[in-house]
């Protein structure tokens, strides 16, 4: 449900929609890695890799899927630094 609403929002955000499956991670430091691995992005010399996703959208309207995200609750702190 959320790939086919992410298909159907395309065109609602400049930036497009990016879906990242969480379902194989285990451990909630790696959300950023896995989110910065579904935009492309590279790390960056003194930053988390949630900070590097936080610089990315912070000039950007996009949606964000995070599918399976409900069993790693510590990484809430880090979306909502992208969020805001």
């Amino acid at each position: 449900m959320a790939v086919e609403l992410g298909r159907s929002a395309l065109g609602t955000f400049a930036d497009g929609a990016w879906f990242v499956p969480l379902a194989p991670i285990q451990d909630e430091a790696l959300v950023g890695h896995a989110v910065a691995r579904a935009l492309d992005l590279s790390e960056q010399k003194g930053s988390s890799m949630a900070e590097v996703v936080a610089q990315h959208l912070v000039s950007r309207r996009l949606l964000l899927i995070l599918d399976n995200f409900e069993h790693l609750p510590g990484a809430a702190g880090a979306v909502a630094q992208w969020l805001a």
